[in-house]
């Protein structure tokens, strides 16, 4: 059954930039492409998956200008920060799908 459509209407908390964001190849090639280093925003989490570096808790991108937090990449920011909060969290009980070549597994 369809649900009707649900809104959302970003505060600026940065509360969504606390999350783990494994970007595809795609989108860790677009992000080089806009001048920034993987060595810097990626890190390897401890089932050797690439993920956005987290600084203090929060994104590598978030940034902060006249006390508003904001993404440093929002135009290319991966597909999973673009469907905040409209995605399912990954927890012990819910294992992610596996990636494979920007194809995504379920």
């Amino acid at each position: 059954m369809i649900q009707k459509e649900e809104r959302f209407r970003c505060r600026n908390c940065g509360y969504c930039c606390t999350q783990i964001v494994i970007p595809t190849k795609k989108e860790i090639k677009k992000i080089q492409e806009a001048g920034y280093d993987p060595e810097d925003f990626l890190e390897e989490d401890r089932n050797g998956r690439k993920r956005i570096r987290m600084k203090n808790y929060y994104c590598y991108f978030l940034g902060l200008k006249d006390g508003e937090t904001f993404c440093r990449i929002y135009e290319i920011r991966p597909k999973v920060c673009r469907q905040y909060p409209f995605f399912k969290e990954v927890t012990a009980e819910c294992m992610p799908p596996k990636m494979f070549d920007d194809k995504m597994i379920l």
